[in-house]
């Protein structure tokens, strides 16, 4: 949903986020990623905005936003995005558009929901491959999130009410990010050895690593997996002997009901 027409009320939170003009870079430096992050904080506070969780990435960004009043949002962030589209154009010697369009915004209308959105934030750079652990990306609040124990922080009051202290937050972010290494490891054995083979050196755990490569032996459970997780992939084993239509078919079957929990 994008800014224009879009109710913002008071005591709520918001998924705003944008992306690069044709999907371009919109920081090409460490000194405009502060700069953006200087242009937010000093739009935000005065305005009766919190920023309780933010991703800045190399052509976009996630800001999940808490209305303390009533705040022209639409106005704040244009405000924003104008500034530092002179900024940036000026640094780099360009004309023209920096962001692809107007700001999108999805309100999130559920408590349950806010540490979800959270955590898919901080968990941008590992996705996109830039990091493999979300700590290590410098743009993004999730050192706070994981570390602070101060509650005079808004992210971090979010934090302890919706989730609980730093080291329950980074076990929830961690534990799910080791979940979707397993399913796209599964997906790499339905669909084909499409990634590069996971090793240990490049941050998988020894578990995952133990998983056959296309045509390999299907893992036992005197290999440390479950008895439920064995069944699956013995499924899976089963599919590479179908045709390429019918293997299709039935993996959108096995991910969808018997994936291992």
């Amino acid at each position: 949903m994008s800014r224009r027409g879009f109710p913002y009320l008071r005591e709520n939170y918001y998924h705003i986020y944008n992306r690069g003009n044709n999907k371009q870079a919109i920081f090409l430096e460490e000194e405009s990623y502060l700069f953006f992050l200087d242009r937010l904080r000093k739009g935000y506070g005065p305005s009766g905005l919190d920023l309780i969780a933010y991703c800045l990435m190399p052509n976009h960004y996630h800001l999940v936003t808490y209305l303390r009043r009533e705040a022209d949002v639409s106005n704040i962030m244009r405000s924003i995005s104008v500034s530092y589209t002179r900024s940036f154009n000026l640094w780099h010697a360009r004309s023209g558009h920096v962001f692809e369009r107007d700001f999108q915004a999805k309100h999130i209308d559920a408590d349950g929901y806010l540490a979800h959105v959270c955590r898919y934030v901080h968990l941008n750079p590992v996705k996109a491959n830039l990091v493999r652990t979300p700590e290590e990306w410098e743009h993004s609040d999730y050192r706070e999130w994981s570390t602070a124990f101060e509650d005079n922080l808004p992210n971090i009051r979010v934090r302890n009410m919706f989730v609980g202290n730093a080291s329950e937050y980074k076990a929830f972010v961690m534990d799910y990010a080791e979940e979707k290494k397993k399913e796209r490891e599964i997906k790499r054995l339905l669909f084909g050895d499409e990634e590069r083979t996971a090793t240990s050196s490049r941050g998988w755990t020894e578990k995952e690593v133990r998983v056959p490569a296309k045509g390999g032996r299907t893992p036992t459970s005197s290999q440390g997996w479950t008895e439920k997780e064995v069944g699956f992939l013995q499924k899976v084993d089963e599919l590479r002997l179908l045709p390429e239509d019918k293997q299709r078919r039935k993996s959108e079957f096995l991910l969808g009901s018997t994936h291992p929990n």
